[in-house]
């Protein structure tokens, strides 16, 4: 797995105003059920500016003077269009996606106005899909064996997010966990049209391949404003759809380096034989490696000949011949900046027969503020949700995996014995008995995870591909499709707190205090 070792200053509570004498005012929780629920959502109704000290949002009534809200932006990044190969969907600017601020209330005025204790530190958007989520503050924080705390999906203006505060001790026990698994971006839908021998990596005809995932910079409408949602280009971290005819989903991603992807993702050699079989693509491709997604497995191939030796795109299999036209896996993001991103949405897997399966979404974000440890032998998860299967007699392609999710620790005390997971979900698989074949989806890419301490298992990574269970390629069933990139982890992290006199003191404002420094300053 790859470190990000980086200095990740949390809880500068001068810049955090008078958060301490809220603390805690949703009491204590324990949390014994399954699919449990703790945020309120509501989304920005128009553009807000730093240092604004109010904001509009489509409904308030959730939100009162001393809750903690988290202002996010979801979407909004510029991607590349205006081009027919692997560069469409590469992200040219972020823009405001990612960036986002804890942020006090002092006062709700009417249906959509939220007054701040200080003023906005970021710049956000409307049309980016920001929300503000109502982050409970609870004393001290259970989760029982057979509890479960969740989200709810993301739907595309609000959700996704598992966000709380807690003023002493979070426990989650041994069976107990945390769980936005599948909760991040969405996949891309199913059609049952498609032509032969297409290659497009974009197109506004959903005859020539499968719709992408959702990612950072939209989804349908927004892809359909730069060429189309359909086939294999991989729009930001969303996994592309299997081109025409009946290739499978590239998987989503979330992070990585961002300067090794390709959108081929990684080939499976588990099985030695299978090396020769990836090497027909080119030579070394069996050993070679792209951060993010997994691609999508080849088209569609009539004819049974052996796929160790007989290369993708020779007239002899048939069909479309099985080509290389996989959905691409879906780019990873860039962490550096301080950014935070949901886990990017499988590409759909092609078909004509009503047998493919669309593409998962991808994980979600998990975000605890904790001023006493973080402890038990539970566990939290953000994965991306598997790809789905053919259904049916199975002759068409199934979906990508959706990218592993996003999960942030703060905590002031120890960080031990739990176990924090954000992998990328498996790529689907073709189930069928014809002779036939096509290509399977591609791996998720995995997520990232951050602490503030500890020494803890933490694991992001990427998904495996799917496979075919075709009577004619036995010998080889990923059939092109590969496996999704580790994401990353940052288990090094640094963090002191300045304990001051309880006040309001606001970003940015001029004041002398005394200070008592907790933990080691770097």
């Amino acid at each position: 797995m790859k470190k990000n070792f980086s200095l990740f200053i949390l809880f500068v509570f001068i810049n955090l105003f008078s958060m301490y004498a809220q603390r805690g005012k949703d009491g204590v929780k324990v949390v014994s059920a399954a699919n449990t629920i703790v945020n309120d959502f509501t989304s920005l109704a128009a553009d807000a500016l730093a240092g604004s000290t109010n904001i509009t949002v489509a409904n308030s009534v959730a939100l009162s003077s001393g809750d903690l809200v988290m202002i996010i932006q979801m979407q909004g990044a510029t991607i590349k269009g205006g081009v027919n190969d692997n560069t469409w969907g590469e992200v040219t600017n972020y823009n405001n996606c990612g960036l986002y601020e804890f942020k006090e209330v002092f006062s709700v005025t009417g249906p959509s106005t939220v007054n701040f204790t200080c003023p906005l530190i970021n710049n956000y958007t409307a049309s980016g899909r920001t929300q503000v989520v109502r982050v409970p503050r609870y004393t001290s924080l259970t989760i029982n064996n057979g509890g479960v705390l969740t989200t709810t999906n993301w739907n595309g203006t609000i959700g996704g997010i598992l966000a709380v505060e807690v003023l002493y001790n979070t426990l989650i026990n041994n069976g107990g966990s945390a769980d936005v698994t599948g909760k991040g971006f969405r996949g891309g839908n199913i059609d049952s049209l498609t032509n032969l021998n297409t290659t497009n990596f974009v197109s506004a005809n959903k005859a020539d391949g499968g719709e992408k995932g959702e990612g950072i910079a939209g989804y349908e409408n927004d892809y359909d404003a730069i060429g189309g949602r359909y086939c294999r280009g991989a729009a930001a971290n969303g996994g592309g759809g299997g081109t025409a005819h009946n290739s499978g989903g590239g998987g989503g991603a979330n992070t990585g380096s961002i300067t090794v992807w390709t959108g081929n993702g990684t080939p499976d050699i588990s099985n030695p034989a299978w090396i020769s079989g990836w090497n027909l693509e080119s030579p070394g491709f069996a050993n070679s490696f792209s951060s993010g997604g997994g691609r999508g497995g080849y088209s569609f191939s009539a004819n049974e000949q052996d796929a160790l030796t007989v290369a993708p795109g020779n007239g002899s299999w048939g069909g479309d011949m099985r080509r290389i036209v996989g959905g691409l896996g879906g780019r990873p993001l860039a962490y550096n900046t301080g950014r935070l991103f949901l886990g990017g949405g499988g590409g759909a897997g092609d078909g004509n027969d009503f047998c493919n399966a669309p593409g998962s979404s991808g994980g979600g974000m998990a975000y605890f503020i904790s001023y006493g440890i973080i402890g038990g032998a539970g566990q939290i998860m953000a994965n991306g949700k598997k790809g789905s299967n053919t259904i049916g007699i199975g002759i068409d392609a199934p979906g990508g995996g959706g990218g592993g999710g996003t999960v942030i620790l703060n905590s002031i005390g120890a960080i031990n014995g739990i176990s924090i997971l954000a992998e990328g979900g498996q790529g689907g698989d073709q189930f069928l008995t014809a002779s036939e074949a096509e290509g399977p989806g591609g791996g998720g890419g995995g997520g990232y995870i951050s602490i503030s301490n500890g020494s803890i298992t933490a694991q992001t990574f990427g998904g495996s591909n799917g496979t075919t269970n075709s009577p004619s390629l036995t010998e080889f069933p990923p059939n092109g499709a590969t496996k999704g990139t580790n994401g990353l982890e940052s288990t090094n992290v640094f963090d002191f707190t300045f304990q001051v006199k309880n006040d309001t003191i606001c970003s940015g404002a001029t004041s002398v205090l005394t200070v008592k420094t907790n933990g080691t300053v770097p």
